[in-house]
C-alpha cells in the first residue's frame, strides 16, 4: 500500500507533466530551433535576389568579433514581411567575392599612410583564391590603381604606389567604389579607410556627391560599405551610418598600429559568412520586401525590392496635354488602372521604349507635398520596364536616367489602360578625347574627368555641375538643351559648348590639345633613372614670372617616372630629389608623347 506522501508526490508529477504538454501544444512557433547563439550578434550583409524568387541572404553571426563557426539552417529564422519562410538551406561553401579596397591618401594620411599599406596588403591574404579585389585610392581626386581582378601581386604594387598628399574627397571616392561594383554578381564588399572629412583645405565639402547619393547608390547595387575611421578627426556619424545602412560594420582605430588587426577582423569575417537561401512565398509586386533574419536572441534586418516580367495586354498609352516649344519635349499626364501596371520610358517622342537601362530609376511620389515642400515616395524600381501595384489616386512619377530626369503627373483611375511611357525628353551621347586633332581617341585614363556644366555662371563666376564622370569614353544622358562640355585629362583642361536634343543619340570627340610627357631623373651621368624614391618630387611652372617675381604651378607629381598630361606650350621643369634641385625648359605639343630625361646633379 503506498504511503500518503509517496501518492502527492506522484499526483504532483502527473500534473508537471500534464501542464508542460499544455504549453507545447499552445506553442506559437513553426518550428523547434537550437538555440546555439547566445551573446552572438547576426547581420545581413547582402540580399542577392538575381534569381527570384530564390533569395540568397549573406550573413555574418558574431561573438565578440569572432565569427561563430557551424551553425546550420535549425539555427536560424527568416520572416520575410511578417511572413516565415521555409525551408531554409545553408550553404557551407561561399561564393566568390569582389571586394574593393578605397584608401585615404590625403595629405594627412602620410606619416600612417605605411601602417595602412601593409594593413590593406594583409588583407589581401586573407582572400581566397577564386576572389578578385580592387584598388581605389582618393585624396582630392579619385583614382582606381588597380581593377577587379584576381592578381594579388599587381594588387600589392598599387598599394605599395600610394603616396599620400592633398584634400579628401571622400563621398565622391565611395560613390565611385559603389559604382565601380554596378553589374558584378554574388558576393561583394568596400573596405573604407579614411582618416578625416570630406574636405576642400578650406572647410568646405569637396566632393559633389553627398552621404545620401552614396548610400541611395549602394541600395540600388546591393553592397556592404565596411568603413574603418582612423584618428578621432573624424565624420564618425557619417561613416557609422553608411557601414550600418548598408549591412557592413563601423571599426574605429586610434592609432595606424591597429589597423591590421581591424582588416583582418574585417576579412574574417567575410569569410566566416553564412549563405542562407530560401524561395520567396510572397509575389514580386514591385514593392519593397522587408526581410527578418533571426539567430537566437539577436535579429537583424534588411530590405530588398523584388521585380518579375509579366505580360500585359493593352498598347502603350501617352497623353501629351500640351507642349513646350522651347524644348519641343511633350508635357504628360499618364492614366492607368489600379493594380498591377507597365511603365517604360524613350528619349523622345519618336524613339522606341528603352528596353534596358544601367543608371535609371522611377519613382512614384504622393501628389501633395508636405510643409517643406518635399513629396513622400510611395514605390521604386530600378528596373527599365517595372510593374508595379497602384492603388487609385493622383501621384507625381519620377524617372531618372543617368542625369536627365522627368516628372508627370500620374492618375491611377478604372477604365485606364494598363501601361504608359514617359518621355524623356534627352539625349545620349558618347563622348571621346583626343590629346591632338591627329592622334587616336584616348581609350582608358587614370586620371581623366568629364564635367557637364551649366551655361550660367553664378554671380562668382562658378558653372554648376550637372553630371559628370570619371571614364575614358562614357555614354551620358542629359534632358533637351545646352551646356558647357568640360574634360580634364591629368593637369590638361579644355571647355567647348554642347547642345543636346531630345531622342538624338551621337558622338561627340574632344581635342584637348594637350601631349604627355613622361619624366625621368637620374643622379649624374651614365647612371639608370630613377625607377623609385622616397622624397623626390617634379614641379611644372608656367615660364612667365609675376609681379612679384613668381612662377605660377601648373602641375606637380612625387612619382619617381610620371606620365604627365600638359596643354601644348611652353614650361619650366622642376626637379627635387633629396637637397638636390634641378630645373629646365620643357616644351609640350598636342598629340605628342615624350619622354623628358634630367640630371639632378648637373651644374645650372
Amino acid at each position: 500500500m503506498n504511503s500518503p506522501s509517496r501518492s502527492r508526490m506522484l499526483a504532483w508529477l502527473c500534473a508537471a507533466l500534464l501542464s508542460f504538454a499544455g504549453l507545447a501544444i499552445g506553442q506559437d512557433a513553426p518550428t523547434t530551433r537550437r538555440v546555439t547563439t547566445a551573446g552572438a550578434q547576426v547581420q545581413i550583409n547582402q540580399i542577392e535576389i538575381s534569381e527570384f524568387p530564390k533569395v540568397v541572404i549573406f550573413a555574418t553571426v558574431l561573438k565578440d568579433d569572432v565569427p561563430v563557426p557551424g551553425l546550420t539552417a535549425q539555427d536560424f529564422r527568416v520572416r520575410e514581411d511578417e511572413v516565415d519562410q521555409e525551408p531554409l538551406t545553408v550553404v557551407p561553401q561561399l561564393t566568390p567575392l569582389s571586394a574593393v579596397l578605397t584608401l585615404d591618401t590625403s595629405g594627412s594620411m602620410k606619416k600612417r599612410l605605411p601602417d595602412a599599406q601593409a594593413a590593406a596588403k594583409r588583407f589581401l591574404t586573407l582572400l581566397q583564391a577564386q576572389d578578385k579585389v580592387q584598388v581605389i585610392r582618393f585624396s582630392r581626386d579619385v583614382k582606381t590603381l588597380y581593377p577587379l581582378g584576381s592578381d594579388r601581386r599587381a594588387a600589392e604594387v598599387a598599394i605599395d604606389g600610394t603616396v599620400a598628399r592633398g584634400d579628401t574627397a571622400l563621398w565622391d571616392a565611395l560613390y565611385a567604389s559603389v559604382e565601380s561594383l554596378r553589374g558584378v554578381a554574388g558576393r561583394k564588399a568596400i573596405i573604407l579607410l579614411s582618416d578625416g572629412v570630406d574636405d576642400d583645405g578650406a572647410g568646405k565639402p569637396l566632393s559633389k556627391r553627398s552621404v545620401a547619393d552614396v548610400l541611395a547608390l549602394a541600395r540600388q547595387v546591393n553592397v556592404p560599405i565596411y568603413a574603418i575611421g582612423l584618428g578621432i578627426d573624424l565624420d564618425e556619424l557619417a561613416l557609422k551610418k553608411v557601414a550600418g545602412e548598408t549591412g557592413a560594420r563601423y571599426l574605429n582605430a586610434v592609432e595606424a598600429s591597429e589597423l591590421t588587426q581591424l582588416y583582418d577582423s574585417i576579412g574574417k569575417q567575410l569569410a566566416g559568412q553564412y549563405t542562407i537561401s530560401y524561395t520567396s512565398n510572397l509575389p514580386a509586386d514591385g514593392s519593397e520586401h522587408h526581410v527578418q533574419l533571426k539567430a537566437g536572441d539577436s535579429t537583424s534586418m534588411k530590405s530588398y525590392l523584388p521585380t518579375a516580367a509579366m505580360p500585359v495586354a493593352k498598347p502603350v498609352t501617352e497623353q501629351p496635354i500640351a507642349s513646350q516649344p522651347e524644348t519641343g519635349v511633350p508635357t504628360q499626364e499618364l492614366f492607368l488602372a489600379p493594380g498591377k501596371v507597365k511603365l517604360g520610358a524613350r528619349l523622345g517622342a519618336n524613339t522606341p521604349d528603352l528596353a534596358s537601362w544601367s543608371s535609371g530609376k522611377w519613382t512614384i511620389l504622393e501628389s501633395q507635398a508636405d510643409f517643406e515642400g518635399r513629396f513622400k515616395e510611395v514605390a521604386y524600381s530600378f528596373d527599365a520596364q517595372p510593374i508595379l501595384t497602384l492603388n487609385e489616386g493622383d501621384y507625381q512619377l519620377q524617372v531618372k536616367l543617368g542625369d536627365a530626369s522627368r516628372m508627370v503627373a500620374l492618375h491611377v483611375k478604372p477604365g485606364s489602360p494598363a501601361q504608359g511611357t514617359v518621355v524623356l525628353g534627352a539625349g545620349q551621347l558618347r563622348l571621346m578625347a583626343r590629346l591632338g586633332p591627329s592622334s587616336p581617341p584616348l581609350q582608358t585614363w587614370s586620371s581623366g574627368k568629364w564635367a557637364i556644366l551649366e551655361t550660367q555662371s553664378d554671380f562668382e563666376g562658378r558653372y554648376k555641375e550637372v553630371g559628370y564622370s570619371f571614364d575614358a569614353q562614357p555614354i551620358i544622358t542629359l534632358n533637351e538643351g545646352n551646356y558647357k562640355l568640360q574634360v580634364k585629362v591629368g593637369d590638361a583642361l579644355r571647355i567647348v559648348d554642347l547642345s543636346v536634343k531630345a531622342g538624338e543619340q551621337k558622338s561627340m570627340e574632344v581635342v584637348l590639345g594637350a601631349g604627355q610627357v613622361k619624366l625621368m631623373a637620374r643622379l649624374g651621368e651614365g647612371n639608370p633613372p630613377l625607377q623609385t624614391w622616397s622624397s623626390g618630387k617634379w614641379t611644372i611652372l608656367e615660364p612667365k614670372v609675376d609681379f612679384e617675381g613668381r612662377q605660377k604651378e601648373v602641375a606637380y607629381s612625387y612619382d619617381a617616372q610620371p606620365i604627365i598630361t600638359l596643354l601644348e606650350g611652353d614650361y619650366r621643369l622642376r626637379v627635387k630629389v633629396g637637397d638636390a634641385t634641378q630645373e629646365t625648359d620643357l616644351t609640350v605639343k598636342a598629340g605628342e608623347q615624350q619622354v623628358e630625361e634630367v640630371d639632378v646633379s648637373a651644374k645650372r
